[in-house]
């Protein structure tokens, strides 16, 4: 509980730019995913091969699909609404990007 005689700067807090964190550090450069509707997209800069699982923000999983060797795959979540999790695993790397599902 704070009095009248505490220290005034004993709360003081020095923050700076380096303490600022992307919401998502995982995303990587080549891998762009986005919903529109009730479609989740996966668009990569070349033809990528590995699977998409998509959960709830429980860690459910509500599907999970093989990619094309395409640079973009569209993959349908029609009985889920909300935010959801796209999980995209390819032999090199697995990256996780929360989207929004109308």
């Amino acid at each position: 509980m704070a009095s009248p005689l505490d220290e005034p700067l004993r709360f003081l807090l020095h923050l700076n730019g380096e303490l600022v964190v992307p919401e998502n550090s995982l995303v990587s450069d080549g891998i762009k995913v986005y919903s529109f509707g009730e479609d989740v997209y996966v668009c990569t800069d070349g033809n990528i091969t590995g699977w998409i699982s998509v959960c709830d923000l429980q860690g459910r999983e509500i599907l999970n699909q093989k990619l094309k060797a395409e640079p973009m795959n569209k993959v349908s979540v029609t009985e889920h609404h909300g935010i959801i999790i796209a999980e995209i695993k390819s032999p090199a790397e697995t990256m996780r990007q929360k989207v929004f599902i109308k």
